[in-house]
């Protein structure tokens, strides 16, 4: 007889879901642990600019629907709106926030990415808006809806462009800063970027 394994999953993005989607395809039946300090299903962090510019619903961030049915549909066993707080990969256990632990028999990280924010004054303000999650879209959504006069963004991206130009269409006065002398310096070929 064959004991039951865990398999726990760090991260609930668009990888997470699909690799709990193609274990279930391949037939692995055993328990599936998901860890995310998120309380929201899976969505795509790249359509937050295009719900603060009103370009789409707020439905169409979920890829796998706005409720908990994939996950029920997967038999995934959730926790959510709690981070991973320690992975001890000797002793094969997690522990998040709120204090739970599992042993588990195999671990996947698909947590993403985060905003870099630099350590300098007045980061913490409210008035200081990342662009990665939901609720970042959503302030980012509200900030617009406020038309500030005067507008700093940090970091010449694809997303850092997208900011300037939804921010110049509400009338702000925007500025553009990046470390980089141009701008998409780690997507464009130096000379396009130039």
């Amino acid at each position: 007889m064959l004991l039951s394994q865990k398999f726990a999953v760090i991260g609930n993005g668009i990888a997470a879901v699909e690799a709990i989607r193609m274990m279930r395809l391949h037939n692995y039946q055993d328990e599936i642990h998901l860890f995310s300090n998120e309380t929201w299903p899976a969505y795509n962090p790249m359509l937050t600019t295009y719900y603060a510019a009103g370009k789409m619903d707020f439905e169409a961030f979920f890829p796998c629907g706005s409720n908990m049915d994939f996950y029920h549909q997967h038999h995934v066993n959730l926790h959510l709106g709690s981070p991973v707080m320690q992975l001890d990969v000797q002793k094969q256990k997690i522990t998040n926030e709120s204090g739970y632990e599992l042993q588990y028999d195999k671990c996947l990280i698909a947590s993403g990415a985060s905003c870099f924010l630099p350590p300098i004054e007045g980061i913490k303000s409210k008035k200081v808006l990342t662009v990665r999650t939901i609720d970042d879209s959503l302030a980012l959504k509200n900030a617009l809806q406020e038309k500030p006069d005067k507008v700093l963004v940090v970091g010449a991206s694809m997303t850092g462009i997208k900011i300037v130009e939804l921010f110049l269409n509400a009338g702000s006065d925007v500025c553009l800063a990046d470390q980089a002398h141009h701008i998409f310096p780690l997507a464009a070929h130096p000379a396009c970027a130039e």
